[in-house]
Order: structure tokens, then sequence, then C-alpha cells
């Protein structure tokens, strides 16, 4: 019996409010959330009722360590219902021969339809990795902040 090899040693996650790759494997990132949570200040239901606010932006970056080669990285965001939110394909995704590879979502903007935890599900040839952010209205008490 052939003994599955891990793809993907560790993971680091980022979320921001934006992120752009620069040269020389630099990332820009702007506005991260520190705790992997989202305060939405002043939200306010969406005329159509589809959600409870909306991100200008959003931004989430999954820096990889693995072992070097090309392969297809399937992503899947699911809501604080287990409801999908969005899902995607990073097709030849490339761990460079120094162990590294950068994956970065970029929504220009997010509707969320309801305030809770959120899972970003990374996989790779079977190998799961799992991002939860929380997206929560702001408490209005400026003592709470």
């Amino acid at each position: 019996m052939k003994k599955s090899v891990k793809r993907i040693e560790s993971v680091k996650f980022l979320l921001c409010e934006d992120i752009r790759e620069e040269i020389r494997s630099k990332l820009s990132v702007m506005g991260l959330y520190a705790g992997d949570r989202i305060d939405v200040h002043g939200p306010s239901p969406l005329p159509d009722g589809k959600g409870v606010a909306v991100l200008h932006s959003l931004g989430i970056a999954a820096i990889l360590r693995g072992k070097p080669g090309t392969f297809d990285v399937d992503l899947k965001i699911t809501g604080p219902k287990g409801e999908s939110v969005g899902q995607g394909k990073f097709a030849d995704t490339k761990i460079t021969r120094d162990g590294v590879a950068t994956l970065i979502l970029r929504l220009p903007s997010f509707v969320v339809p309801a305030f809770g935890t959120y899972r970003a599900s990374y996989t790779v040839q079977k190998q799961s990795m799992i991002f939860e952010f929380d997206i929560l209205a702001a408490s209005k008490d400026p003592a709470a902040a």
C-alpha cells in the first residue's frame, strides 16, 4: 500500500481589507484584521434582504509551506449557517524550490449574509486547511471597544 505524503506542511493566513502581490515575493497588506475578526460599524440590512452589511473589500492570503511542485487548490467559503458564500480554484499553484506558495483572494465587494463565523476551506490533493474568521456587528458602547 502506497503511503500518502502531505503536500502542505504548514499554512499561515492573513485577513485584511485589501492585499496585493508585489515583486520578489512581497505582499502589500492594507487594513490587517488582528485576531481574525471584522467589526462592522453601522451595519444596515440591504434593501433586498440578502445581507446584513457590505464590506467594500476583503482579502485573504494563504501562505503555504511544503514540498516543491505544481498543483490545484480548491477554495470554498461558508457562512455562519453553513451556507456557501463563495468558491473557486487556484489552478497551477506552484510551491517554489524555497518551499513557499502564496494564494491571494481579493473580493472587491463582499455581501455579508449574516453575522458570525465564516470558514475558508482550502483543499490540496485531499488535504484540507481551514481558516475561520468572524464578521460581527461592532458594539455601540464606546467602552466595549
